[in-house]
């Protein structure tokens, strides 16, 4: 009887719309190349059923320059611009958040003794 040794380094290829799953990459052109291989398969999904259009890929990054890097990449990999992905910062995906959230406030009780609650 033969057995086999799992490895946890093996990657098994994710569906397109699975989520909560963190993929990691040896280095940062192996980290582009992952994003895009998983961008092809999510627009491939999208191109067969246009409803996902309405549910954007986000795509987000720490600074500007790696925005419009990521953005630039995506471009040149398909030829064209895309629809369904949003590269953004993570200062933008907060700043959207918070336009989105409007229903917490903060009530502070002064700045010089740094206290705030939320309410």
């Amino acid at each position: 009887m033969s057995q086999q040794q799992l490895s946890l380094f093996d990657l098994v290829p994710p569906s397109p719309r699975q989520s909560g799953r963190i993929l990691i990459a040896r280095g940062a052109r192996a980290a582009e190349a992952l994003l895009l291989e998983r961008l092809d398969a999510l627009l491939a999904e999208a191109r067969s059923d246009p409803s996902l259009l309405g549910r954007p890929v986000r795509i987000v990054v720490p600074s500007r320059s790696l925005r419009l890097h990521v953005a630039a990449a995506l471009v040149r990999r398909r030829g064209r611009s895309v629809a369904g992905v949003a590269v953004q910062t993570l200062f933008g995906l907060a700043s959207l958040a918070a336009a989105f959230a409007p229903s917490i406030v903060w009530l502070s009780d002064g700045i010089e003794d740094g206290g705030a609650r939320k309410f």
